[in-house]
């Protein structure tokens, strides 16, 4: 008794648990309440902080979504109901291992956490850390390709969505076409061969390059560069849904004006088959 006294007279003198809040009562009518709960809002946050190393992931998240629950069932008096009992025994059976000493630093209305410990803590710095640690990091390569799966899936699916409609595009302009993606989607294109995409434009074809270069963290621009490089391209063309260069986005600054002197312009425009929303390949063409 004697250190919850000295828990709320602290955390009194400190600011701690100052609440002025507008809540929504039973029947939906606002209703504005100010509290002042110091020990009350130190002990939560101190226990908060206990299970963030005693709780394992999906436990903590459970609880966490719950509560919201558990907290509306007893501001609306429904103490003593099936509910209200099943969720307590949830609580209860995740608190088997909470257990520890917590430090909190208390300074104008402010709870630091200045350390945890706790027999039953999960965190293990030898496993996990941002230094070197006891953990094979290869381990995860197979995890990452496998839960990454679905995304990759869509990607696919997206990816087949833009670049085909293209291809179906320029073909139907009497253009024979060949799609090359850095990332293999051998369903509906080639996989990105240097040399067999040089011949193809020595037939004549035009070839839409998909996929960046396959590998992350890539911008568009330095996909369409590294491209152009290694198919020799005389230049590099950029396609927008615009009718010229301007001095900025006429899309976003109406201050915007048109370039009409060639001499003046750093990068040539070129409008190749527009669709009223995206150019027809990507927004780049390399020539």
């Amino acid at each position: 008794m004697f250190e919850n006294k000295v828990v709320v007279i602290t955390g009194g003198a400190n600011g701690i648990g100052l609440l002025d809040i507008v809540e929504n009562r039973l029947v939906g009518m606002k209703c504005r309440g100010v509290y002042e709960t110091p020990g009350g809002t130190i002990l939560y946050k101190a226990h908060s902080v206990l299970e963030t190393v005693c709780l394992d992931k999906m436990t903590m998240h459970k609880k966490q979504e719950l509560s919201i629950c558990f907290a509306e069932l007893l501001y609306n008096g429904q103490w003593y109901t099936p509910l209200r009992e099943a969720l307590s025994a949830f609580v209860t059976k995740t608190q088997e291992h909470v257990t520890g000493k917590v430090r909190v630093k208390l300074y104008k209305g402010n709870m630091i956490n200045a350390g945890v410990k706790s027999p039953f803590s999960l965190y293990s710095e030898d496993i996990c850390t941002f230094g070197e640690s006891d953990y094979d990091q290869t381990d995860a390569q197979g995890f990452i390709n496998l839960y990454g799966l679905p995304i990759k899936i869509q990607a696919m699916v997206d990816g087949k969505t833009v670049l085909c409609g293209n291809e179906r595009l320029l073909e139907q302009k009497g253009v024979e076409v060949r799609v090359q993606t850095a990332v293999e989607m051998r369903d509906f294109a080639e996989p990105y061969i240097r040399s067999r995409a040089i011949r193809h434009l020595e037939k004549g074809r035009v070839v839409i390059f998909g996929c960046g270069t396959g590998n992350p963290f890539f911008s568009t621009d330095t996909a369409v560069a590294l491209r152009a490089i290694e198919m020799q391209a005389d230049c590099i063309l950029m396609a927008k849904n615009i009718d010229g260069v301007y001095t900025a986005d006429p899309n976003k600054d109406p201050s915007a004006t048109l370039i009409k002197d060639s001499f003046k312009m750093n990068v040539v425009f070129f409008e190749i088959f527009c669709s009223k929303h995206h150019s027809v390949a990507t927004d780049f063409f390399v020539v």
